[in-house]
């Protein structure tokens, strides 16, 4: 039987979010949780198979199985607006993307925000395919997207949070901190312990931008300046903007049939 004192928190490998993990990982206690590296598809099917305890998740996940799972009040990864690591790559001008392949990269939340973007407000008829493909235009996240725009090697970069802002005049969460109802039953003293220091580490995190430039690993192909711009757009604490932004993104995904109605969150209580 698994310790409930031990928590598997999946970690979301990316610059983005390199901050608030490296906050984390100095925090009092981490001897009580396991750290399981992974993309976002992976984490989201991580929790889903009960290989994780908690971790950020995409908000379509809660919309499969509402029932099943629990959010953190406030924390997640959200953008007021530019969100910097989700971008759209062309050598076309995006009004003349009608009918244009469009590259995904999975099943995430900026997938669906693109399909809706296309299809909704620019009246698009896309075909979509998944990976790197013969494409006329590229959607990339994370540490990709970002190697990709240095590179330089397409004429147009569409930022997807700016191009959601534009046509929706709002917010937008990405990632939920979520957990499984059963989980929470069972582990909630080390839950609500690592909820109060998740909170300590976004507020050192922000306030250490630069020491955790000059001190990560593997990202010398990235300027600090770069990183410390890409950090002042992400948004660990969540504000009702955002989520007035997630409320419509639900909609929109039920209208488009992308899930099969909006879900109401559920959130843990301390």
């Amino acid at each position: 039987m698994a310790r409930t004192d031990i928590l598997r928190i999946g970690e979301y490998h990316s610059l983005a979010a390199a901050p608030l993990y490296h906050a984390l990982k100095r925090a009092a206690g981490p001897e009580h949780w396991v750290f399981i590296p992974g993309g976002p598809t992976e984490l989201d099917h991580a929790l889903e198979r009960d290989q994780l305890d908690l971790t950020l998740a995409s908000p379509l996940l809660a919309a499969s199985a509402p029932l099943d799972y629990l959010v953190l009040p406030g924390l997640g990864y959200g953008a007021k607006r530019h969100v910097r690591d989700m971008l759209l790559f062309s050598d076309m001008l995006l009004d003349d993307m009608d009918e244009m392949t469009i590259s995904l990269p999975g099943p995430t939340t900026a997938t669906a925000m693109l399909q809706l973007l296309t299809n909704r407000y620019l009246q698009f008829q896309n075909q979509f395919i998944m990976g790197w493909g013969n494409a006329e235009a590229f959607l990339l996240a994370g540490d990709a997207a970002l190697r990709e725009r240095l590179l330089a090697r397409y004429a147009y970069v569409y930022d997807l949070g700016d191009l959601w802002r534009h046509y929706t005049g709002q917010a937008m969460i990405y990632s939920l901190w979520m957990l499984k109802k059963e989980t929470w039953r069972r582990k909630k003293s080390p839950i609500v312990a690592f909820e109060r220091a998740l909170r300590l580490a976004i507020a050192g995190a922000a306030a250490d931008f630069k020491a955790v430039a000059a001190s990560l690993a593997g990202y010398e192909w990235i300027k600090p300046a770069a990183m410390t711009q890409l950090w002042g757009q992400i948004n660990f604490e969540l504000l009702p903007a955002h989520y007035d932004g997630l409320d419509r993104f639900f909609e929109e995904c039920a209208e488009g049939g992308l899930i099969e109605e909006p879900p109401k969150l559920e959130y843990t209580e301390v």
